[in-house]
C-alpha cells in the first residue's frame, strides 16, 4: 500500500471508532443501561459502580473525538472539501454569468473607449468615418473578484473602402447580483452534502460524535 493509502486507511480506523463510541455511550446513557459485570480478554470483573463505566466511557469518547479531528486534519478533509465546493461553486457562477446580458452602461463605456481609440488610430493613417463596435461577453473566472472577459470586435472604414475587421479584448469586473451569489453558494452547498462524499466521510462523524452531548438536553 502507498502511503497516502495507509493514511487514509489509518483516518477510516479512527472514524470507525469514534462513530462506535458515540453511538455506544449516547445508547447506553439514553437507555439508562446499569452494568454488573464487564469482560476484558476473557476474564469477567464484577462492577460495584456503575456510573464509573460512564464516566470511563466519556473520557474515551474525548480521546477518540481528538483523535479523529488531528486525523481530519492529516488527510487534508477540509482542504480537500474546500476545494471541492470553490470548484463547484465557480461553475455555477460561470454558468450563471454566460447567461448576463453585458449591462448596457459598460457597454457603451468599452464601445466608446474601442471606437475612439481605433478612430484616432485609422485617422492618423487617413482613414475616415467612424468604425462599428460589437461586444461579446464571456466569463474567464471566479477568483477574488467576478471578471468578465469581452470579445470587442470592430469594423474600421478603409480609405479604399469596405470595413476591416478588428479583433481585442479588455477585462472588466462583472457585476453579479447579491441573489445570484446566495442563491448559487447555497446550491453548491447542498449539491456537496447530498451528491457528494464530503459530507458523510469528514463531517458526519462530528455529528454523531454530539450524539452523547444531546441524550442530556433530550431528557430535560
Amino acid at each position: 500500500m502507498s502511503a497516502e493509502e495507509l493514511l487514509h486507511a489509518g483516518f477510516v480506523r479512527r472514524r470507525r471508532f469514534l462513530i462506535v463510541v458515540s453511538l455506544a455511550l449516547a445508547l447506553a446513557d439514553y437507555l439508562g443501561l446499569q452494568f454488573d459485570k464487564v469482560d476484558v480478554l476473557g476474564n469477567s470483573a464484577t462492577v460495584h459502580n456503575s456510573a464509573g463505566v460512564m464516566t470511563i466511557g466519556r473520557i474515551v469518547w474525548i480521546l477518540a473525538f481528538i483523535v479523529y479531528v488531528q486525523w481530519f486534519n492529516d488527510v487534508g478533509a477540509w482542504a480537500e472539501t474546500k476545494a471541492a465546493y470553490s470548484g463547484t461553486r465557480n461553475r455555477l457562477l460561470m454558468r450563471a454569468m454566460r447567461e448576463m446580458p453585458v449591462p448596457p452602461a459598460l457597454a457603451d463605456t468599452v464601445r466608446t473607449a474601442t471606437s475612439e481609440a481605433l478612430a484616432t488610430a485609422w485617422r492618423n493613417q487617413g482613414s475616415e468615418g467612424e468604425p462599428r463596435v460589437s461586444i461579446r461577453a464571456q466569463p474567464v473566472g471566479v477568483m477574488l473578484g467576478l471578471r468578465m472577459y469581452y470579445e470587442v470586435h470592430a469594423w474600421i472604414p478603409m480609405p479604399t473602402g469596405g470595413e476591416q475587421g478588428i479583433g481585442s479584448t479588455e477585462h472588466f469586473d462583472a457585476p453579479i447580483s447579491k441573489y445570484v451569489m446566495i442563491s448559487r453558494s447555497v446550491l453548491t452547498f447542498a449539491l456537496v452534502v447530498a451528491a457528494k462524499r464530503y459530507f458523510s466521510e469528514y463531517f458526519a462523524p462530528f455529528l454523531i460524535a454530539l450524539l452523547p452531548l444531546a441524550v442530556p438536553i433530550l431528557r430535560i
